[in-house]
């Protein structure tokens, strides 16, 4: 847990290299490193994983598997508190597969759901949040809007 003089000079840091608003935009107990939450991501592509992984780790536990399969068994033998989804997947299933599964779910239906994809046409947004996702982003992602959106939806 980082003391109060510690969270002074992180952000005295941050400051002095203008990411102060970032650092302030996220969670109190991400910040703090206090009560840290799990997230699951289900990505295929090693580089976007790797770059949610940098983004992510100071302030989540993490979990990184590749197709819908596997992500659905890691759900039901964790405990998560955001799904970070690919639509794109591998395998017999997809992203839509997951989000309908998890959805219909009372088990599981109330966990929030990051979809992240390449899929930027007109539409695909509302698509997927119509679907049950409760946030969106587009590839590329950035750190910011990243760490804006989880802990926005973290719980």
């Amino acid at each position: 847990m980082m003391c109060s003089e510690q969270i002074f000079l992180k952000k005295k840091i941050l400051n002095y290299y203008g990411l102060i608003k970032m650092f302030d935009s996220l969670p109190a107990a991400a910040a703090q490193n206090q009560a840290r939450k799990k997230i699951l991501i289900i990505e295929d592509n090693a580089e976007t994983q790797l770059i949610l992984k940098i983004y992510l780790r100071n302030y989540y536990d993490i979990d990184i598997v590749q197709t819908a399969v596997e992500g659905l068994k890691k759900i039901e033998q964790n405990n998560y508190n955001l799904i970070v989804l690919d639509i794109n997947l591998p395998g017999e299933l997809d992203g839509n597969d997951v989000i309908r599964k998890l959805k219909k779910n009372p088990e599981y239906k109330s966990i929030p759901i990051l979809v992240i994809t390449a899929y930027a046409l007109k539409g695909d947004k509302e698509k997927y949040l119509s679907m049950g996702a409760n946030g969106y982003l587009s590839k590329p992602v950035g750190k910011k809007d990243v760490l804006r959106l989880t802990g926005e939806l973290v719980r």
